[in-house]
């Protein structure tokens, strides 16, 4: 049995700095930034999983 993905609020709030520049400092992501962060969460999930035990996922 798969077990669902994990949100957590401090995951959220991030996002919210991401989407509203004025949070975190305000200065805007560039759209180069934002996918090299989005490429680091990625490698993150991966390696959690990996390191679980878990099935990795494609998607």
């Amino acid at each position: 049995m798969r077990r669902p993905a994990i949100r957590s609020t401090t995951c959220d709030a991030e996002q919210e700095h991401l989407r509203e520049p004025q949070a975190c400092g305000g200065e805007a992501l560039t759209d180069a930034e934002r996918r090299f962060l989005d490429y680091l969460a990625q490698m993150l999930v991966q390696r959690a999983a990996s390191g679980s035990g878990a099935d990795d996922e494609e998607g």
